[in-house]
């Protein structure tokens, strides 16, 4: 499911393709059709169900380009700069919401140690299209807010590790940020964490009651750079948690959910979704990224109940 983009369009032009299958793939909307971009990366791999014509379809492999998505957002992101309580200038993308009559949720997404707000892009993408306002800042020593003396690329492990302690003020820095735009829920933010960034993120979250949901997306239970995801995540009480990961670290994963549920009187809050991947990163992965969007949606924007 994660590893597949659904596309009609290029089908009927396939030379073998029977008369009453191209027909019906000629019947799919425009609309589908145009929901589905294939960039130069990728290279669509036909599959034809010859037991059932009705059922041809093409299916696309996803691109493994890590610069930038298949699929542009509609909305081009402000660079913005904030700083720290110590003083740190940090830089980060901020794609507004569309305006409206109320203020839209928030989602700050937080990269791995030694990357970038780039590689969060695609989750940003879609979270916006979600309708979130969406924050993605380069934390200190990172991306655009590095400096001369901190610059996580030309650091020793130990200075790394010391660098990375303080990254707890620049997630404060960009909750109070985006906590301060009108267009932008404030009490109502969803953190999502890559790799590293998961245990900066639960760490946030423990201590921020303005947080509704945490997702933690290839998360690791051992303990790195000084931070403790596994003793951390017992500080959560019950916050709505869901993670994703791949199946090859589905055992980190059960190890973070049962450490929650044990220190929370055995509260089930944390749900492990286990992905496709062929090796890439899942924060490349569309499939992953739009399951990750909805699923924010759907805890952002908690449906009312009918009366």
């Amino acid at each position: 499911m994660y590893s597949t983009l659904l596309i009609a369009a290029s089908l009927i032009a396939q030379p073998n393709l029977s008369a009453s299958a191209r027909s019906i793939l000629a019947s799919v909307p425009s609309s589908v059709i145009s929901e589905s971009v294939i960039s130069e990366s990728v290279i669509p791999e036909v599959r034809v169900d010859s037991s059932s014509e009705s059922e041809a379809v093409l299916v696309a492999s996803k691109s493994t380009s890590k610069k930038k998505s298949s699929r542009g957002s509609s909305v081009e992101p402000k660079v913005v700069t904030f700083k720290t309580e110590d003083g740190i200038e940090l830089t980060a993308n901020y794609f507004a919401p569309s305006e409206g009559k109320s203020r839209a949720p928030v989602a700050i997404l937080v990269h791995d140690a030694g990357g970038d707000r780039g590689q969060m892009t695609l989750f940003a993408e879609r979270l916006h299209r979600q309708g979130l306002a969406v924050l993605v800042p380069d934390f200190r020593g990172h991306g655009n807010s590095s400096t001369p003396k901190q610059n996580w690329d030309k650091l020793d492990k130990a200075d790394r590790e010391k660098l990375w302690s303080f990254a707890p003020r620049d997630l404060v820095a960009a909750s109070r940020w985006i906590g301060g735009r009108r267009e932008a829920h404030g009490s109502n933010i969803t953190l999502v964490g890559f790799r590293a960034g998961c245990a900066l993120a639960v760490y946030h979250a423990g201590r921020d009651s303005d947080v509704r949901a945490v997702v933690l997306v290839e998360p690791e239970s051992e303990p790195e750079l000084g931070f403790n995801l596994c003793r951390e995540v017992e500080r959560l009480g019950g916050l709505t948690t869901k993670v994703f990961t791949s199946r090859d670290k589905k055992d980190a994963a059960v190890t973070i959910q049962v450490g929650g549920t044990e220190a929370n009187d055995g509260l089930q809050f944390i749900d492990i979704d286990l992905c496709k991947s062929k090796g890439e990163d899942l924060i490349y992965n569309n499939g992953v990224a739009s399951d990750i969007a909805k699923w924010v949606k759907s805890i952002a924007f908690p449906k009312r109940g009918r009366r």
